[in-house]
């Protein structure tokens, strides 16, 4: 609402309703052991489909966009209304940890269809490099390069062929 409307009166009343909701996922997230990074888990992954019986998952994709558009509306929030400079700084170095913005994206092709993983995290306008794996392997064996290709100015798109890898 106040994004469209410039209420500050509005952001004053919801702004305590948002602290509220960052100092949940503050108290919440738990370190993932691999990478440091900060996660939900459980938790549930509606992206993604899973095995017999098995319906959580550690960290989905869905939740970190979650978190993190709630972060940075909380801190803006904070800076817009002159308060709680300290617990901005504690989402900013959360916000840090949280994994990397990959996005998974389903296309048609042919009788089936194709993963492309994609960072949402990236300015528009860069150049797409897309990276194919090769005979059984899987996209994010790839995710170093398409890392180091975001660092130098690119928008990397990790394809995942079906049939082999984890599209399938």
């Amino acid at each position: 609402h106040y994004l469209f409307s410039g209420d500050r009166a509005f952001l004053a009343r919801s702004y305590p309703l948002m602290k509220g909701a960052a100092e949940f996922f503050l108290d919440t997230l738990i370190e993932e052991k691999t990478h440091g990074w900060l996660i939900t888990s459980p938790s549930m992954s509606p992206e993604n489909s899973h095995h017999r019986g098995v319906t959580l998952a550690p960290g989905p994709t869905m939740d970190n966009q979650i978190i993190r558009d709630l972060f940075d509306a909380t801190m803006a929030s904070a800076a817009l209304l002159g308060k709680d400079g300290d617990f901005s700084a504690r989402l900013r170095a959360a916000r840090r940890r949280l994994p990397d913005t990959w996005r998974v994206e389903r296309w048609p092709f042919e009788r089936t269809e194709i993963a492309a993983y994609r960072r949402t995290d990236l300015e528009p306008g860069r150049p797409v490099v897309l990276l194919v794996h090769g005979w059984a392997g899987h996209a994010m064996q790839m995710h170093g390069l398409a890392q180091t290709l975001a660092a130098q100015g690119f928008d990397p798109v990790l394809l995942d062929f079906p049939g082999h890898g984890r599209s399938g």
